[in-house]
């Protein structure tokens, strides 16, 4: 039985590596070929005081076909994902250690004792493709949400800003439930201010008059707040019941409130 599941396997990664062998092997053999010419550089007659350079400028290489190779993980890359599997990574992988192989037998074949940089060249080469994985999965990690927050009943006591290491936040809002369009509404609270207070504190300034509390059954909506960062995509929710410094809300950060029916 296990030896049947293993002979599966074995043949679901041959498939995966060779149902599109045209495309597959060129680019193996492309990164090889790209691999062994710049794998050269270590060997050629060049005065010592320029080896370390021309070493560094070999990993420099190296980490650049690397970061071509993860660049192209969802283009010349995608065909390898096929049957729940990904062979993307395995076949990066192993195009690293076939640089290390071929990078040795030529540097031994040339007498040259150049190991670790072959070693340091494969290496180079994998680094991009793991640091762009990662990074990926990072960004897919599902966002901690909190629960919905809705307007209390009763008004808070108003607290005076002035003093109190004040800063201003901005709430974009948009204006009803079904209206895409939205305002942007300032107010300037204590950092040790409640981010649910600072929200009913900007529904009081003159420009939020407009916007919309409840639906047409008289029910009051739920909110819930978030960053969003356009550098890192993904959103950062935000917990309504702690403070403007829990948070990490600074000066002028603007924050997405959103309404919810629950």
């Amino acid at each position: 039985m296990l030896s049947t599941v293993n002979n599966r396997k074995r043949l679901q990664w041959r498939h995966i590596l060779f149902s599109h062998e045209r495309p597959v092997l060129l680019l193996a053999l492309l990164l090889l070929v790209l691999s062994l010419f710049i794998g050269s550089l270590t060997i050629l007659p060049i005065p010592s005081d320029y080896s370390i350079v021309v070493t560094w400028l070999q990993l420099a290489l190296f980490i650049s076909m690397g970061c071509w190779q993860a660049d192209a993980r969802e283009s010349r890359l995608r065909p390898l994902v096929r049957n729940g599997i990904d062979g993307r990574l395995f076949f990066t992988a192993l195009i690293a250690v076939m640089i290390f192989i071929l990078l040795t037998i030529t540097y031994l074949i040339s007498r040259h004792n150049e190991i670790l940089v072959a070693l340091a060249s494969g290496a180079g080469f994998l680094l991009p493709y793991l640091v762009t994985e990662q990074w990926q999965q990072l960004k897919t990690l599902p966002e901690e949400r909190f629960e919905p927050w809705q307007l209390p009943k009763k008004e808070e006591t108003r607290i005076a800003t002035i003093g109190l290491n004040s800063q201003v936040i901005r709430f974009r809002i948009a204006t009803s439930y079904f209206d895409p369009n939205d305002i942007t509404v300032s107010v300037t609270q204590p950092s040790r201010s409640r981010l649910g207070k600072a929200f009913q504190e900007a529904l009081e300034q003159p420009a939020a008059k407009k916007i919309e509390l409840s639906d047409v059954q008289k029910q009051e909506y739920y909110w819930e707040f978030f960053r969003e960062n356009p550098r890192v995509g993904g959103r950062r929710y935000l917990d309504p019941e702690k403070t403007l410094i829990d948070n990490a809300i600074r000066e002028n950060t603007t924050i997405t409130a959103k309404r919810i029916k629950v």
